[in-house]
């Protein structure tokens, strides 16, 4: 039942026999030697008798030589028996203490019972350390008191069946004194103890191995469960075997709704699953594991028994044998279908996304409204896979929607399509300002009205929604397609952003062009506004009638010739217009006086460049202008007026004008002189360049004259 194997113990029994036999035979022994003596002792006397006359003498040393041999033999008997017996008592001694240690120090608990009684015989130090209990409480105890009370009737079944020899009692439950239980494997073997039939037992503790197995499977079931829920399967492959026999978990068939048996059980069998074009990454990445003893990893894909294709992530290790060979390939995948169709899913909302924005980069860069409907239909029937796709305008002098652009048509029959409000899907969709999908044309009827202008096209599939910007609607886009289409909900949102777009851009092409109508009308009316107010110096002043037309033509044209840019010339040809307006604060009596001016006239005379500033600088968009009315009469060396600039000090307008100027005055008739030649004012001019004039002006002037 219980206990340790003590084949090698000394018997008792056995030399108490032994002792019997050699005893029967050291008188054995004596009784024959003894009759031995007597019976030819007497013959060899008898004969001897006759020639001695002392036969009693003779009698009595017989029986002392007798005695003699019998002591000395009895003497050599017993002397062997106890050298003998020394000999196997130092043997004993021996025994006893080699199997007293391995019973009394063994780290082991072990005890013996009597199979009788239950009652404990003798324990050693390690049970008494394990238990608690102290040698004398062991015995007065039996084995039932460390037993728990549901194990008894086992435990007595188990004694029942007790035979001699060694018996293994596989595990059981044992108390310690303190009341904690403990697991414990027992094996035992039947023993004589002090002529007692006893079970010598041996107790080894298994709790906490019990602990760590059931640990360890706890650890494995919660590994399974997590590798059920994260839809995750174990595989190992066999790399000593020329087919390297494949081994799955039961994870693998649930993923891929393959039951056991269908599951490959080789590398053969495995890559027929496997899609063709995936067969040389995967062996080219186990290879390259193997050779650099590195993680293996590799997505593939893989045809289900449905014929439906997945992406599979596999992960996995090569384990080494002692001489660092590869022997097993050891990993762990998972179905990663899901993150794939969501990466294309990502990828083509990426590629929406650019595109959006190069419509929204185009919006912004330019005014050109056919430019970015045509970026935008491309966009459309690139990114959502479709035939073609058109762009109508609404045309709110008629209530009609006007073909503007389109792509992927066979033909260029709807560029002069033109529908009304509520007519047609495309009408529909403008009066409704919904979303319109016609999934099969060939069942719509006479709703489609340009069935018979698209017969050649072919298409099957209509979409069609709204383009709204602030409110208002500015059109329709609409996609088709030639096959049947099954939009998601990702595809309709890209043609709606794609259609706000549109909206936008149609509207802000809109208040461009009315800011350009508006810039343009409000522009002329500046015009105007500064030539009337040119024609009324001229009026005030009869003398100089004509003179501000001619000195503005004459500025522009010596402008070009100096490369002055657009917006330059603009504000030059404004300055001209207005370069005597600071005249209107001259009085009449002054500005029209025919006689030569006094001084004080022509201090007040003067004034006019400074009042022609205070007038018109108010005005923002005049600012830039002031340049000629403000400094026409500064002089290149310093001497001129209001303010007295020098060189470059003076603005390029006003040096242009300033020469212009005195050629249009010396060639016109004044009530004081008539006008110059036109030599002896060139020669004029070219007398002051670098005193009153810009000599670089002067000499480009001379050259437009004599052009």
């Amino acid at each position: 039942m219980e206990g340790h194997i003590m084949e090698d113990l000394p018997q008792i029994p056995g030399m108490k026999r032994r002792a019997w036999r050699y005893a029967l035979r050291i008188a054995a022994i004596y009784f024959g030697v003894s009759a031995l003596w007597v019976v030819t002792s007497d013959n060899v006397i008898t004969d001897i008798v006759d020639q001695i006359p002392h036969l009693s003498a003779i009698q009595t040393y017989k029986g002392l030589i007798f005695v003699l041999v019998t002591s000395l033999l009895i003497y050599v008997l017993v002397h062997r028996y106890l050298a003998r017996q020394e000999v196997v008592v130092e043997q004993l001694h021996a025994s006893e203490a080699r199997y007293r240690h391995l019973y009394d120090d063994n780290p082991v608990p072990m005890w013996v019972y009597d199979i009788e009684t239950l009652r404990f015989l003798a324990v050693n130090e390690a049970a008494i350390d394990q238990y608690g209990y102290s040698r004398e409480e062991f015995m007065a105890m039996t084995i039932l008191d460390i037993r728990p009370p549901e194990d008894w009737e086992r435990l007595q079944k188990n004694i029942a069946a007790v035979t001699s020899g060694l018996d293994r009692a596989g595990i059981w439950k044992h108390l310690k004194k303190d009341g904690s239980l403990i697991h414990v494997e027992i094996a035992s073997h039947t023993i004589t103890f002090d002529e007692r039939r006893a079970e010598l037992v041996l107790a080894h503790d298994i709790t906490e191995r019990q602990r760590a197995e059931a640990e360890l499977l706890r650890t494995q079931e919660t590994l399974k469960l997590a590798l059920a829920a994260a839809g995750i399967g174990t595989w190992e492959v066999d790399l000593t075997t020329q087919e390297h026999n494949l081994t799955w978990s039961e994870g693998y068939g649930r993923l891929y709704g393959l039951t056991p048996e269908e599951l490959p059980r080789n590398g053969s069998q495995f890559f027929e699953r496997v899609h063709p074009d995936d067969h040389d990454i995967i062996r080219q990445r186990i290879e390259h594991s193997i050779r650099e003893d590195l993680r293996y990893e590799c997505e593939f894909r893989i045809f289900l028994p449905n014929g439906d294709i997945h992406w599979h992530l596999a992960l996995g290790r090569a384990l080494r044998d002692q001489n660092g060979k590869a022997v097993r390939f050891l990993g762990v995948g998972r179905d990663i279908t899901g993150r794939k169709r969501m990466e294309e899913r990502m990828q083509v909302q990426l590629k929406q996304m650019e595109s959006l924005h190069e419509i929204e980069v185009s919006i912004a860069s330019t005014l050109d409204v056919t430019l970015t409907l045509n970026i935008l239909a491309q966009a459309v029937v690139r990114h959502l896979g479709v035939s073609a796709a058109d762009i109508l305008l609404l045309k709110l002098a008629g209530n009609t929607l006007d073909f503007a652009c389109g792509q992927g048509f066979l033909t260029d029959s709807l560029k002069s399509w033109r529908v009304k409000l509520g007519e047609g899907y495309a009408g529909r969709v403008a009066l409704e300002r919904q979303r319109l999908y016609v999934p099969n044309l060939t069942e719509a009827g006479e709703d489609f009205m340009r069935a018979r202008l698209l017969s050649g096209e072919g298409f099957t599939a209509y979409v069609g929604v709204p383009l709204i910007a602030k409110g208002q609607l500015k059109g329709v886009l609409e996609v088709f397609h030639r096959d049947p289409l099954t939009p998601d909900d990702g595809w309709f949102r890209f043609l709606e952003t794609a259609g706000r777009q549109a909206a936008v851009a149609i509207d802000n092409s809109q208040i461009f062009e009315q800011l350009q109508r508006t810039n343009a009308d409000l522009s002329l009316a500046y015009e105007a506004t500064i030539e009337g107010w040119s024609r009324a110096m001229d009026m005030r002043d009869k003398e100089t009638e004509g003179h501000t037309q001619r000195v503005t033509e004459l500025s522009l044209r010596l402008g070009r010739a100096m490369r002055m840019s657009e917006d330059q010339l603009v504000h030059l040809r404004r300055g001209a217009l207005l370069h005597d307006m600071g005249k209107l604060g001259v009085p009449d009596q002054v500005l029209l006086k025919p006689d030569k001016l006094t001084d004080d006239e022509w201090a007040i005379m003067r004034q006019h460049p400074q009042i022609a500033f205070d007038m018109l600088s108010a005005i923002e968009y005049l600012r830039p202008a002031l340049d000629v009315p403000y400094c026409h009469h500064e002089k290149w060396d310093g001497t001129g007026y209001p303010r007295g600039l020098k060189g470059t000090q003076i603005p390029i307008a006003a040096r242009i004008f300033s020469v212009v100027d005195v050629w249009d005055a010396l060639r016109s008739d004044r009530p004081y002189r008539p006008a110059w030649s036109e030599e002896r004012t060139m020669e004029y001019i070219q007398s002051l360049s670098g005193k009153d004039f810009d000599p670089k002006v002067v000499d480009e002037f001379m050259k437009c004259i004599v052009g």
